[in-house]
């Protein structure tokens, strides 16, 4: 007897239960709603993002030298992992002023002919 009231209960689902006209439009707003969102805080979320990529680069050699020293010095790890973040960000910011002074060299030998 109390199989034929599990055979004859509705399932709770309201996905299931939706008619498709329904469900498609609210998907379709879900998808645009979240790429929105990305959009308005890109701000945010890529510096966010690249931050966390860097990180995740850097813990493999950080933690691998942190287990090669002693207890005493496993800080040594961490300072690497700094200091190979800070040369990537040095770098960076050196290709930036390369391109930079690249852009204006060839905008002052194109002004006179302006």
């Amino acid at each position: 007897m109390a199989d034929d009231a599990l055979s004859e209960r509705v399932p709770d689902a309201p996905a299931q239960q939706m008619p498709s006209r329904i469900r498609i439009p609210l998907i379709v707003i879900a998808f645009a709603a979240a790429f929105w969102l990305l959009r308005e805080t890109a701000s945010v979320i890529m510096p966010a993002a690249c931050a966390l990529l860097l990180a995740l680069a850097v813990w493999p050699l950080s933690d691998a030298i942190r287990e090669s020293m002693p207890a005493r010095l496993r800080w040594v790890g961490a300072l690497a992992g700094l200091l190979v973040v800070l040369t990537i960000l040095v770098a960076f910011l050196f290709g930036i002023g390369f391109v930079g002074a690249q852009i204006f060299d060839l905008l002052s030998s194109l002004a006179p002919r302006l």
